[in-house]
């Protein structure tokens, strides 16, 4: 397992809002960092304009406002996330396959109460299809 970010608490109960509150979509939004770190420090939703319930698309337009607001506010893009209503946090078939941020940690929320709960928020990094998972502190 690679290392990976810290989450501090605040900002994993504001993803499971917004993923509760999207439910039964699939949320999505991006946690900003100071350059160079590891710690969040910002979570921006972003609303999700895909047609289905189970996948998750962000508005390029929005994307771009979203990380120009991390730019004025000295952060960077540290992670992109989403949720998964009925299914573990680990990253779908589809996922991997539409990863576009290499360089982006990708988190992942799962609503699924059959989760153990431990287990309902992970950190994976994409890169050409293949997920490898970081490790996620939940400070």
């Amino acid at each position: 397992m690679r290392q990976g970010l810290t989450l501090p608490r605040d900002l994993a109960d504001a993803l499971r809002r917004h993923a509760e509150a999207a439910a039964p979509r699939e949320a999505c939004g991006l946690l900003g960092a100071i350059p160079g770190s590891a710690v969040a420090t910002t979570f921006r939703p972003a609303r999700n304009v895909a047609e289905v319930a189970y996948l998750y698309r962000m508005d390029p337009g929005e994307v771009v406002r979203l990380v120009d607001q991390m730019t004025a506010a000295g952060e960077g893009l540290l992670a992109i996330v989403h949720s998964h209503t009925a299914s573990p946090a680990t990253p779908s078939p589809t996922d991997r396959r539409e990863a576009a941020w290499p360089d982006a940690i990708h988190v992942i929320v799962s609503l699924d109460h059959r989760v153990p709960e431990p287990e309902r928020i992970r950190a994976w990094q994409i890169r050409d299809a293949a997920a490898e998972e970081v490790s996620l502190d939940l400070g």
